[in-house]
């Protein structure tokens, strides 16, 4: 396909390398996409997980991806591989203090299927693009924080990925 040679060009280079070439990466180079969450917070610090996940999916289908219905955990890297689905990710760790605030951290991450250019017949499934990390704290929770996070992860990604520039 061409969006797993394009990612893997991207991923396999190295410092040898001498000339450059940009390529765009759109969400409709993939077949779908679907968010999925990893709930590490305690203590009522997030409690708007369902809304999240319909929200990202949401904020992907505005930007142009497919929603796909979301596959179970020992199904994602068929998915990736042979449907060419991209997941969002939404990783939220927090606890509350004693003093009622709530402190955590969002991580947010696409993964998709990538080949590999020095063998070609081998798939990967990484990471595309840069996670985005972030601290945050609320006296009540982290749900509103999730859903900024969220948008503006999509929106990023989008448009970091429309011109990149593959190394040859």
């Amino acid at each position: 396909m061409r969006l797993k040679a394009m990612i893997a060009s991207l991923a396999i280079c190295t410092a040898s390398v001498a000339a450059a070439e940009e390529f765009t990466l759109e969400p409709t180079d993939f077949d779908g996409a679907f968010a999925r969450v990893r709930d590490s917070a305690t203590q009522g610090c997030w409690t708007n997980i369902g809304e999240a996940t319909t929200y990202a999916n949401d904020q992907m289908a505005i930007a142009g991806f497919e929603i796909v219905e979301a596959r179970q955990k020992a199904e994602f890297v068929e998915a990736m591989i042979k449907d060419n689905t991209l997941i969002m990710t939404i990783s939220v760790q927090a606890r509350r203090l004693e003093n009622g605030l709530c402190i955590g951290s969002i991580v947010t991450y696409m993964m998709g299927a990538v080949l590999s250019r020095k063998y070609p017949a081998w798939n990967y499934t990484t990471t595309i693009g840069q996670p985005m990390h972030w601290s945050v704290s609320s006296n009540d929770n982290l749900n509103h924080h999730v859903l900024d996070q969220i948008k503006r992860f999509v929106t990023g990604w989008v448009e970091l990925h429309r011109t990149l520039v593959r190394l040859e």
